[in-house]
Parts: C-alpha cells; structure tokens; sequence
C-alpha cells in the first residue's frame, strides 16, 4: 500500500507519508467506517450519545449496534 503512496505525485517519494493512515483514505473504494479512538469515540459518547460501544477500553467495537444508531453514526461520518 505504501508503494501507491509513493508513486502518488503530490507525496513526491514522501516515505513519511506511508506511515500516516489518512492518507491511505483517499485510496479506499469501499464504504466504510473507521474509528479512530479516542478522538471518534469521544465523539460518539459525548456528541451523538450513543451507548452501544462494546468492550470497556479501546479498541471498542460497534457490533452491538443497532441499525437505526448505525444510521446516525453513518450520518454523522458523512
């Protein structure tokens, strides 16, 4: 994954770059959601309020969730 980095003209051969997950965002083609403890965590307990996460420390887990609060989180991602 890194080499796509690389060869990426606006990184010009920037091998710090490869260790920085934002950049790989850009190159997903799937949808998806990715946490990024603690920050979206916070996120999802102080400003959407959602009390699904799993687990009782990082890494928390949204499988306990149920379709309409996924939707919010979705939303809010979006």
């Amino acid at each position: 994954a890194c080499q796509i980095i690389l060869n990426d003209p606006e990184f010009l051969n920037d091998f710090v770059s490869c260790f920085d997950a934002a950049n790989y965002a850009q190159y997903l083609t799937a949808p998806m959601l990715i946490v990024e403890s603690p920050y979206d965590e916070w996120c999802l307990n102080y400003i959407l309020a959602v009390n699904c996460l799993s687990n009782s420390r990082a890494p928390y887990s949204l499988s306990k969730c149920n379709d309409s609060t996924m939707g919010i989180i979705d939303q809010y991602r979006r």
